[in-house]
């Protein structure tokens, strides 16, 4: 006999999850126990023949050979089941639960999901089978209860994919309506535990309650949800007495309340979960209320959360003058001062419609908003909501003993909200970092953290690469203060050399041991404009980050916690592969990140993101040619490790008109050939390879990039050679005169050509620089010449040029070297 089972009590996931098993599992009996949910009870009611749930003592004892549970994966949850087992029996699983490594199932599927009603749904509409409305709403029933409505954080989207598909099978949304709502005796118990709710705000809000009195009432859970929700809380603890024993029930929305629950043989789901216990119930909570604290997540503070410095004007400032400094800082606001104090705010839209209004030589001091609502380094994210929405503001000011620490926008707190609760969701990198970095570079991060009293971050490519697994020794850190300052303490204690630069608050460490460490002050960026250096000014980790040019790359690691600061998504971009810019004139600002963009693709086996491929094509358009040393950098580097997919990218993103003019797309297999022979050419002999490259480039163009890249004299000289010398071909068939021909030619002009050249050309190239180039005379030289009697003169070069060629041509070999200067020399003489 086969039978399908849930835990007691049974509630709306476990009910619905036997009537779906059943239509997967035809052959098999759903039993149902006598303990029933509130809710579920009710509806059993007015259902139960309709659903044919037998009473587990209805089964004949020893007679089940196969078991489905639903719900769970506990069979001693099931009421009633031992008694019913044969001898041997099969079991079947679909739970939602963790998986739990003592059990062992034949079949069925564990994952964690909201509800695990929708894990049968999902099976029911790959195998199409069909679904009556009345079991579609039971169905939908059992998915809203367990993720609360799509509310819980177990919740997936799975579960509502699940829900919109139950819809269109007929669940009749008002029976859920009706079965959802708390029962009166729920409702009793909810106004109990309201009447002793108390409230704590941590960072983090908690409503803590206990009942004590009155009849057994199942669904407690249900009210505790409703609790939660009535105050907004991020944690709900309740105990309530029942049989004697006192049931506690836990919610949680920023960490895994089953381990707070532990003590109390606490089961459930991170964000959902009940335990009992023999302490009465104010006990409970008193015990839960000291324990809780160790879990909750530091909170975010106003200081994590601004950006500085912030920019400011006297109020005596004319308006126009005020406009032109936020455009030319990107910023939205400006605070007012007055004395070296401030006094209000003047927003770039209010400046915008002063100047079209005719009062562009109005002070700022009179257009501006002079309530200044400020807050102190400590103040708490909710605080910050708080009295955003109270004052209707979109900013606020942080001070400290009257000095002016940041600024925090909407925008701020939109991130803080999304990056909240940043100790749970900030990923560990300590135990990657000290499997893939060796101990002496461990060591180096170890001495920075107990060199710095200020935040420090490790940040750009070691971060990258160490969330992809592989080691990268580049030590960029970044310190949220005077990094030069730093670097000079740590390299007079280490004895380090210290390289500073002022202009960017930036210092380069050398150790002994060959670790260069550059330590930078987290800064802002502007760009003059396009294509220039950029002026540099102190900032936040948070706006440092975000002058990167891909999102991959604008991430850091908190050396004083070990955790990911990720603020704009770079993990994700791991994950997906792709590279996105953080905002729409990353490329304007700088073109070189086109490029770079490029080589990283390749490197990474990534792909531009679709909004910042549309932004590299529009950048390239509106830039045209560009040039300075950083361009030239990346175009060389893209020319000597890009590959042919580099190249690809680079007509793909319409970027090649920033190198030239009139550039047209190469032959196919061009740029394949070019670097395939490069690291031929390189293993041979040196050379500025990339400059055949960028010749493959220019073909057929009218250069004008030498002056705009900075080419040096000899590199001018290189690449002019390069596009002058396809005139070249056909070759001579002679080794001896292809030999002469090409002998004077700079090995980047032979790579060229190589390229370029058909197979049959390529191939008496080729011959030339690893055959013929190698060929000399060995018994015959300028002495033998003067022994036979030649007058030392221009006719040496003449003769040994001869008896070279007939060696190249194979009419001699080396023993006849002599022989055959010997018979010249008689004939010239």
């Amino acid at each position: 006999m086969e039978i399908i089972a849930s835990h007691s009590p049974l509630d709306f996931d476990g009910l619905a999850c036997m009537v779906a098993a059943r239509l997967l599992y035809p052959e098999a009996v759903a039993i149902a126990g006598h303990e029933l949910a509130p809710q579920v009870a009710a509806f059993l009611a007015l259902g139960r023949e309709r659903l044919d749930l037998p009473y587990p003592e209805e089964i004949p004892p020893h007679s089940v050979e196969k078991v489905i549970l639903v719900d769970t994966q506990s069979p001693e949850r099931v009421e009633g089941l031992s008694k019913l087992l044969s001898d041997s029996v099969e079991w079947h699983c679909f739970d939602h639960h963790p998986p739990d490594p003592r059990r062992v199932f034949e079949g069925g599927e564990i994952r964690t999901v909201g509800a695990a009603t929708t894990l049968l749904v999902g099976e029911l509409l790959q195998r199409g089978l069909f679904v009556k409305p009345f079991e579609a709403t039971l169905f939908a029933l059992g998915i809203h209860q367990d993720t609360g409505n799509l509310t819980h954080p177990s919740t997936q989207p799975e579960d509502a994919r699940a829900l919109a598909v139950l819809l269109e099978w007929g669940a009749d949304l008002n029976r859920i309506t009706e079965f959802s709502r708390l029962s009166p005796r729920q409702n009793e118990l909810l106004k109990s535990l309201e009447k002793n709710a108390r409230i704590r705000e941590v960072g983090e809000k908690i409503v803590l309650t206990c009942f004590s009195e009155g009849d057994h009432v199942e669904g407690a859970a249900d009210a505790v949800d409703h609790l939660a929700h009535l105050h907004g809380a991020d944690v709900a603890l309740a105990a309530v007495k029942i049989d004697g024993k006192t049931l506690v029930v836990g919610r949680s929305n920023c960490f895994d309340v089953r381990t707070l629950l532990l003590p109390l043989e606490g089961k459930g789901h991170p964000g959902a979960a009940a335990g009992h216990t023999k302490m009465s119930p104010p006990e409970a909570i008193d015990f839960l209320e000291k324990r809780v604290l160790d879990f909750l997540p530091p909170p975010l503070r106003a200081l994590e959360v601004m950006n500085g410095p912030v920019r400011t004007v006297d109020s005596s400032e004319k308006a126009i003058v005020a406009l032109e400094r936020l455009v030319y800082f990107g910023h939205g606001a400006l605070a007012i001062t007055e004395n070296e104090r401030v006094c209000g705010m003047i927003s770039r839209k209010d400046l915008e419609k002063a100047v079209r209004h005719g009062l562009s030589e109005e002070p700022v001091g009179s257009l501006g908003d002079r309530r200044v609502i400020s807050v102190l380094p400590d103040a708490p994210l909710s605080q910050l909501l708080s009295l955003m929405g109270r004052h209707g503001v979109g900013r606020l000011l942080v001070t400290e003993n009257e000095k002016l620490l940041g600024i925090i926008t909407r925008s701020d707190l939109i991130w803080a909200l999304e990056a909240h609760p940043q100790a749970e969701k900030a990923l560990y990198l300590g135990d990657l970092l000290e499997k893939l970095w060796p101990p002496a570079a461990l060591a180096i991060l170890q001495e920075a953290r107990s060199f710095s009293s200020l935040p420090l971050y490790l940040v750009g490519g070691a971060v990258r690469d160490l969330l992809l697994g592989r080691p990268n020794l580049d030590i960029d850190l970044v310190v949220e203060g005077d990094a030069i300052r730093l670097a000079e303490s740590w390299a007079k204690q280490k004895d380090y050399l210290c390289i500073p630069h002022p202009p960017f608050g930036t210092a380069l460490l050398v150790t002994p041991n060959g670790f260069d460490i550059d330590v930078a002050m987290a800064r802002e960026e502007y760009y003059p404009h396009p294509n220039a250096l950029p002026i540099v000014e102190p900032a936040s980790i948070r706006q440092d980050l975000f002058r990167r040019d891909f999102a991959v790359n604008a991430m850091g690691l908190d050396l004083s916690r070990g955790k990911l600061v990720d603020p704009f998504g770079g993990r994700e971009d791991l994950e997906k592969k792709v590279l996105r810019v953080l905002h729409r004139l990353s490329f304007i600002e700088d073109p070189t990140r086109i490029l770079r963009g490029i080589r990283l693709a390749v490197r990474l086996g990534f792909s531009f993101e679709e909004n910042s491929q549309n932004l590299a094509r529009y950048s390239a358009s509106r830039l045209g040619e560009t040039g300075g040393e950083r361009f030239k950098r990346e175009l060389r580097r893209l020319l000597e490790e890009g590959g042919n997919q580099g190249i690809f990218l680079l007509f793909q993103l319409e970027a090649e008109q920033l190198i030239n003019r009139g550039i047209k797309r190469p032959a196919p297999g061009l740029f394949r050939r070019y670097f395939h022979l490069k690291k031929l050419f390189e293993a041979r002999i040196e050379g500025r390879y990339w400059l055949a490259g960028l010749a493959l480039l220019l073909l057929g163009t009218e250069v004008s990039c030498c002056e705009r890249l900075l080419l040096g004299e000899k590199e001018k000289e290189v690449l002019k050679d390069c596009l002058e010398a396809d005139n070249l071909f056909p070759l001579p068939e002679k080794n001896s005169a292809r030999y002469f021909l090409l002998k004077n030619l700079r090995p980047e002009v032979l790579l060229f050509l190589a390229a370029l050249a058909s197979s049959r050309e390529r191939k008496k190239i080729l011959s030339f620089f690893f055959r013929l180039r190698g060929v000399v005379l060995e018994e015959v030289n300028g002495y033998t010449l003067k022994e036979l009697g030649v007058p030392p003169g221009p006719l040496y070069r003449v003769l040994l040029d001869e008896i070279l060629a007939a060696k190249l041509d194979g009419k001699i070999g080396k023993a006849e070297e002599v022989s055959l200067a010997k018979k010249l020399a008689s004939i010239y003489l």
